[in-house]
């Protein structure tokens, strides 16, 4: 079924999404520090920054470890790498 509602997608050279524009004409937007994802921003259609969300520390593998938006989120991780905790800290 065709709704007619469009997503445009940017990438980077690694494919890795740079901007999305939404239907509505807003965007999200992504940051990368080496091949690490560190901020994705949400942008309104007149361009003002809605919030961003902070990807900030890494394990050896690239797990995250925290990340910070609304609330700042922590993670732990076992020797496989899968996550087996993490903590949420809000106002």
């Amino acid at each position: 079924m065709d709704t007619g509602l469009i997503l445009k997608s940017t990438y980077d050279d690694w494919n890795r999404p740079t901007e999305r524009i939404l239907p509505d004409h807003s965007k999200i937007q992504y940051k990368y520090e080496g091949p690490f994802l560190k901020i994705v921003t949400r942008v309104n259609r007149d361009g003002k920054i809605l919030y961003s969300h902070y990807y900030e520390k890494f394990n050896e593998i690239g797990c995250p470890l925290t990340e910070r938006g609304i609330f700042t989120t922590s993670y732990d991780y076992d020797k496989s790498g899968r996550r087996i905790c993490f903590s949420k800290k809000t106002f």
